[in-house]
């Protein structure tokens, strides 16, 4: 994933801009900005003018929801996905400021005029009859805009769209380089493979110097690491636990006090009839209560406009208020009268009610407990930690300070730097933070580390106790795994070897299919139709390629690897790409290639004119934060 970010960073800068009009993002992507503005650090500066970090943090965390939209809830807030969203939001920003100072540099204006038409236009402002000014007034105030502000940052968007569209708007991908790229891709190969399985090859036994001298070229994959023996205390919301869960009383008083938090409120459903018309919905109510049914009624004036759809369920106070006030006076089965609403006029029936619903004491019991008894621990953190570390100033041993302050006291044996044990598994007495990890490999033996305040919020403290240098294991160690390691690299050197004196047999003249019914343990495969990238392959990306670079009724001119061993592969067919292709997407997909790279060209040209300063450090100590 963090590959493809990398590939896709430059590539999101540019989608962002090609668009003719940002106002969906100015109305929906950016109100989260606007409600909170205050002042920042920098992280850059360009052509002088600032770029805050609450811009690019803001930017960074709408990138993160967008990302999660796409790939789902599996996609971690890790400090390495977070970094790569946080150095695209600034590419971005960047991005910005150049095209507004050339924008700026050149006079360009846009009249209020165009302002006035693309707001009219704006799908988002739309009523019934067209523009609403009231829907217009009501999404500036939930967006904390002004007219005045709005109409700026439309401005802002209008005329960086107009620059970008003038760098690549005039880009059209030619029929000849689409057709070309269509037959290269959708070109499909046909051939056979003789395979030579590396399992099928008999290595023999090697002896003790074999052995030796395998373990001797492949000894980093055996060398025991450098090992220490540590004490660790450790302090966090965990260690605190036990001893800040609240009494029954306290959690009693907290479910009072939260019992809105755990009820459901009465919910409602109903089947609606919505028109522009009011003649058409008094006539739709009419034959309600003349008993025609609702899809009786929409097939009768659905051509004169008349939708139906379904509401809810919902509660007590999310509708308009005519709507909200018809629904909840309404008893099962019963008929609103025509209501209106700046989206035209409705007919109700409700459908049904689900009661309200208190949960229990005793369901939210135990989640509730955890909740306080967390909270209390974490403000009791500082505090405790701050005894600890009094503690430890002291001179007391780790392990009494520890118990002291009911903090965590560990002792382990044998640790490297990757958090395993000396038999290379990872340790299940605790996580180890990477910040434990590094105080434990830079804490010379002997000496104790001072007391550290992690990302993940636990104070921890460690202690050297001795340090086991990395070494070479012997044969005797790893005899098993050793001669495993051997057979298996001697098989494939014999698979190897015994494809490319198959190779001169069927130069002097033997046919892959003689070699196949002749050698035992052979087997001669059909490979294809395969094209260059996108199919599946069995034998592995090595054949494809062999298949694509020997001429048809040729064998490849060396043995060809395979995840099981080696196989002599011959082209047998090549299957043109099919006269008539949809080039409509490739064009598409040229067309957006070469608009990145012209506007990357031209960003470069932006920068050396309005030069471009980053703070490191600044965005150093931000990245941080993200993994806290």
């Amino acid at each position: 994933m963090l590959d493809a970010l990398r590939r896709q960073a430059t590539g999101w800068v540019v989608k962002g801009f090609l668009v003719l009009l940002i106002v969906s993002f100015a109305i929906w992507g950016i109100g989260d900005v606007l409600r909170t503005p205050g002042p920042s650090d920098e992280v850059a500066r360009v052509g002088g003018e600032p770029i805050p970090s609450d811009e690019v943090v803001r930017d960074t965390e709408r990138n993160f929801r967008r990302l999660r939209e796409q790939f789902g809830d599996t996609v971690e807030r890790s400090p390495a996905v977070m970094e790569n969203l946080f150095r695209q939001a600034l590419a971005q920003a960047i991005a910005r400021r150049l095209l507004d100072l050339h924008a700026r540099e050149l006079g360009l204006a846009v009249d209020p005029g165009t302002l006035a038409r693309l707001v009219r236009e704006d799908p988002t402002f739309e009523g019934p009859n067209g523009f609403d000014r009231q829907r217009f007034d009501f999404v500036l105030r939930e967006l904390g805009l002004s007219e005045a502000g709005y109409l700026e940052q439309l401005r802002g968007d209008v005329l960086r769209s107009r620059l970008v569209e003038a760098v690549t708007g005039a880009v059209a991908a030619p029929e000849l380089l689409a057709r070309e790229l269509a037959r290269y891709r959708e070109e499909r190969r046909v051939g056979r493979a003789l395979l030579v399985p590396a399992a099928a090859q008999d290595p023999g036994q090697p002896d003790e110097a074999t052995l030796a001298a395998w373990l001797e070229r492949n000894a980093a994959r055996f060398r025991v690491p450098e090992l220490r023996a540590v004490e660790l205390v450790v302090l966090g919301v965990e260690e605190l636990l036990a001893e800040s869960m609240p009494s029954e009383e306290e959690l009693r008083a907290a479910y009072d006090e939260r019992r809105a938090d755990y009820t459901t409120p009465e919910q409602r459903t109903a089947t609606q009839l919505l028109v522009a018309d009011r003649a058409v919905i008094e006539e739709a109510e009419r034959l309600a209560r003349e008993g025609k049914s609702f899809a009786d009624i929409v097939a009768a004036l659905e051509a004169r406009g008349l939708q139906v759809s379904t509401v809810g369920p919902v509660a007590r106070g999310v509708l308009p208020d005519p709507l909200d006030a018809a629904l909840f006076g309404l008893e099962p089965g019963g008929l609103s009268a025509p209501l209106e609403t700046p989206f035209g006029w409705h007919l109700l029936r409700l459908e049904s009610v689900t009661p309200e619903r208190v949960r229990p004491f005793e369901e939210v019991k135990d989640a509730l407990a955890e909740e306080l008894a967390r909270r209390r621990a974490a403000d009791r953190l500082p505090e405790a930690a701050e005894r600890l570390d009094d503690a430890l100033a002291a001179g007391e041993d780790l392990e009494a300070a520890a118990r002291a302050v009911g903090a965590r006291h560990l002792r382990i044996p044998a640790v490297d730097a990757q958090g395993r044990d000396a038999d290379g598994r990872a340790l299940d007495a605790i996580d180890l933070s990477p910040e434990m990890l590094q105080e434990i490999v830079g804490t010379p033996a002997g000496r104790t580390s001072l007391l550290v305040h992690g990302k993940d919020d636990r104070w921890f403290v460690v202690k050297v106790d001795s340090v086991t240098p990395s070494r070479d294991r012997r044969l005797e160690e790893v005899r098993l795994p050793v001669e495993i390691g051997w057979k298996l690299e001697r098989q494939r050197e014999l698979a190897r070897d015994k494809a490319r004196a198959l190779l001169e047999r069927v130069r002097a003249g033997d046919g892959l299919p003689d070699l196949a019914r002749a050698e035992p343990g052979l087997q001669l495969a059909t490979v294809g139709p395969l094209r260059r990238r996108g199919d599946p392959e069995p034998l592995g990306p090595a054949v494809t390629r062999a298949l694509f670079t020997t001429p048809p009724g040729r064998i490849a001119e060396e043995p060809v690897p395979t995840p099981e061993g080696f196989a002599l592969v011959a082209t047998d067919e090549i299957l043109p790409a099919a006269a008539e292709v949809d080039l409509a997407p490739l064009r598409r997909e040229l067309r957006d290639s070469l608009s990145e790279a012209m506007f990357a060209a031209y960003e470069q040209a932006l920068r050396r004119r309005f030069p471009v300063e980053t703070d490191e450090r600044a965005i150093a100590r931000l990245v941080e934060s993200f993994g806290r």
